[in-house]
Order: structure tokens, then sequence, then C-alpha cells
């Protein structure tokens, strides 16, 4: 990445309120994306190559496991890390969101500390 390049975040957020959270935390630092629904962060992520995708699993149309699944297997989007940002706080979910290829997954509610923690792996 260029020096004098911010590093860039897509949120996929289904929740409204929740996005503007997670952009109020991290604006400062980092040039955002959104998308609401699984199919709007595939086209975004593929048309804005972002450095790293924050993905909620319950999204409106598809999965976040499965949007997941999908940047892992897209040539251009494979090695873009994704964070999965989710209230399901079960070990299977868990282990199904690394297994899907995620490298880290944050429940909510969401801890600011902890998101922006998370950014700088």
């Amino acid at each position: 990445m260029p020096k004098d390049r911010r590093p860039s975040i897509l949120t996929v957020e289904s929740d409204e309120t929740i996005g503007r959270l997670i952009t109020g935390v991290l604006k400062a630092d980092y040039d955002l994306r959104s998308a609401r629904s699984g199919a709007a962060a595939l086209a975004v992520a593929a048309d804005t190559l972002p450095d790293l995708i924050l993905l909620d699993v319950g999204l409106p149309d598809i999965d976040g496991f499965e949007v997941c699944r999908c940047i892992k297997a897209h040539a251009l989007l494979a090695e873009i890390p994704v964070i999965f940002l989710t209230s399901r706080t079960s070990t299977t979910d868990e282990v199904g969101g690394l297994e899907a290829g995620g490298i880290d997954y944050i429940t909510k509610p969401i801890n600011p500390t902890i998101l922006r923690m998370a950014q700088r792996r």
C-alpha cells in the first residue's frame, strides 16, 4: 500500500445504527465503504478491493458465512482479511466463521477499543 494512502475497510452491517457506530469508531483512521447486504458487499468489494472487510453474519439476503466463502473463492478478493462482527455468540458460530475464512470473530455489542485493536492485526 502506498505510504500516502489510508487503509480501506468495507463494513458490511445490516443494522444502520451499528453501522453508524462502526463508522464513528473507525472514520478517523480508515477510508470506509459500507454495504448492508451480502450481494452489495460482494459488489463493493470487487469494485474497491478494500484492505479489510468487517462482516456481519446476519444479513438480509445471504448469510455472512456464505459471503465470506464467496470472497475467499474470488481470485481478486481471496487475500482480503475478513473479521466477523456478530451477535451470534455460540462456539459453533465462531468456528463456522473461522472455517469460512474469517481471521477473527468479534461479538456484539461492539466494544470500540476491541474494534480498533482488531484492525491493527
